[in-house]
């Protein structure tokens, strides 16, 4: 199964670093478009921990998970 084979821990450490990349293209006036970039970001970094840990990790496997 492809899903057992993501390096889902990989991706939820690098998507808010690959995430800030696009920031100073982002419009500066009044910061709302970085705020509302930044709040959008940080929602979608949450919901993947939930689902991939939801999903994928199982507190019955004392080895390295998720990776």
């Amino acid at each position: 199964m492809i899903s057992e084979q993501f390096p889902w821990l990989t991706t939820i450490v690098l998507f808010p670093f690959l995430a800030s990349l696009p920031i100073p293209l982002l419009p500066t006036k009044g910061h709302k478009a970085v705020r509302t970039y930044a709040l959008a970001v940080g929602l979608t970094e949450f919901a993947l921990i939930i689902y991939t840990f939801a999903q994928y990790f199982t507190l019955q496997d004392s080895g390295l998970q998720l990776f």
